[in-house]
């Protein structure tokens, strides 16, 4: 669902404007249908979650620590649990696009039981930035070492 600041859910506070998603108990599931990526590269999710207040009584327990899954495909990415009600960023493993559209899950686990909820704000998913194979570092090093050397040698003859 969405909450907006000051609504029944006690939001405070959304990071992107005044209002966020929210996720309850296991059935609790938001999803998004992700297109552009490019097939073959590595993509990361990051967003920040904050727990509802936990503002019931036992045996009904409604509002806080919602612990949830990030989920790519139905395959999990990531597992968290919010323990404050303000909100903070959080990461997910990363994954491999094997396709150019893909489905981005958040799900709801429930391990404390109860009503809980947790809020979901400012999703990203963004590629991972390439890395340089080593030889081509090395080659760049001893390059960068040649051309000192050379200057160096220059400067020593005249």
């Amino acid at each position: 669902g969405i909450a907006a600041d000051g609504s029944g859910f006690d939001l405070v506070g959304a990071p992107d404007g005044d209002q966020a998603a929210f996720i309850q108990v296991t059935t609790g599931y938001i999803s998004q249908t992700l297109t552009g990526l490019t097939v073959g590269d590595t993509y990361d999710v990051s967003f920040e979650s904050a727990t509802r207040p936990d503002l019931g009584l036992p045996p009904l327990f409604w509002g806080g620590e919602e612990d949830f899954n990030v989920l790519w495909n139905g395959n999990v990415i990531g597992y968290f649990s919010p323990t404050s009600t303000n909100f903070s960023e959080y990461y997910t493993n990363s994954f491999l696009a094997t396709s150019t559209t893909g489905t981005l899950a958040f799900q709801g686990v429930d391990s404390l039981g109860g009503d809980r909820s947790a809020f979901i704000d400012s999703v990203q998913v963004a590629n991972d930035p390439p890395v340089p194979e080593p030889s081509t570092g090395l080659t760049v090093l001893l390059g960068i070492g040649f051309f000192g050397f050379a200057l160096r040698r220059r400067s020593l003859a005249h």
